[in-house]
């Protein structure tokens, strides 16, 4: 059987169906947290410290996982500069 463009494993778009259940039950743990948190401690107090906790988890992951990508940006400029543009005919 064929797989069409949209099934096969290197499109994007399967690529974010893919991940959608992760992210569905990502979602679902927050609302969790965030009742039992606004519950506990309040609503304002909860969802403030809930969206604290979120920010800074998000600041230290950047800090820790995500690249920099100026070398490969620097690189991918300098590949363009050495080839001619195609022009359309």
């Amino acid at each position: 059987m064929l797989q069409g463009q949209a099934d096969r494993p290197d499109n994007p778009r399967s690529q974010a169906r893919a991940q959608l259940p992760r992210i569905t039950v990502g979602v679902a743990l927050a609302g969790v947290v965030t009742a039992y948190a606004a519950e506990a401690l309040g609503a304002r107090l909860g969802l403030l410290i809930f969206g604290m906790a979120v920010v800074v988890t998000a600041l230290v992951l950047t800090v820790v996982w995500v690249k920099d990508t100026l070398p490969w940006a620097k690189a991918e400029t300098a590949a363009h500069k050495l080839s001619a543009p195609k022009l359309p005919a």
